[in-house]
């Protein structure tokens, strides 16, 4: 009597367990997101060697994703670790985080990315740690922090940038370089390097 009272309750829980399995796909489902063998399909593509949905936050390990930026294109986008809060439209990226478009590569420790709800498109990114900025092969940036917006057509270094094209090296306070065109605006310089020569800006 026992051992079929606890084979019942078994059953039940395991009842009960496929039927939250079974909601939880639907609700994923509703929000256009699958998951199957470790990879969630929506307008943004997300791959991993782990993922696991919870609380409307989908959590993965060695992560690829995939999704569309204005005056960027297509961008793949490679972490260690993510956090995709999918009701915010916010992706955090943390670990070796490396950025690929047709344009520009970088490399830093921790992302930030800000997507819009309707179009799933890129509205910023935010990104600091050990900051490499790569444009079209041409321009070099080294900084502590990055903020990408694709919509305004900008890219923006802070906290020390050195950018260096060619055998120019300039120090400023902060660089910005427009996305379409490749230009560049400084704030504060603070050096100019050109063939080994420095010239320092002096303190009015």
């Amino acid at each position: 009597m026992v051992r079929k009272i606890v084979v019942a309750f078994g059953l039940l829980i395991f009842i009960y367990s496929l039927f939250e399995v079974l909601r939880s796909f639907r609700v994923i489902q509703e929000r256009f997101i699958s998951i199957f063998e470790g990879k969630i399909v929506s307008k943004v593509s997300l791959e991993a060697k782990e993922a696991v949905f919870k609380d409307d936050i989908a959590y993965a390990s060695e992560v690829d994703l995939s999704f569309g930026a204005e005056n960027i294109g297509d961008v793949k986008v490679f972490a260690d670790k993510s956090t995709y809060n999918i009701k915010k439209g916010i992706i955090e990226l943390f670990g070796n985080v490396k950025f690929k478009s047709e344009k520009i590569y970088a490399e830093l420790d921790r992302a930030k990315v800000f997507l819009d709800q309707n179009s799933q498109k890129i509205r910023k990114i935010d990104g600091s740690g050990n900051v490499f900025i790569n444009y079209e092969n041409t321009k070099e940036v080294r900084a502590k922090n990055i903020q990408i917006y694709p919509e305004k057509n900008e890219i923006i270094l802070s906290g020390d940038p050195i950018l260096k094209t060619g055998n120019i090296t300039i120090r400023a306070e902060k660089v910005k370089i427009i996305i379409s065109s490749g230009d560049v605006e400084f704030e504060g310089v603070k050096a100019q390097i050109k063939e080994n020569k420095i010239k320092e800006n002096k303190e009015k």
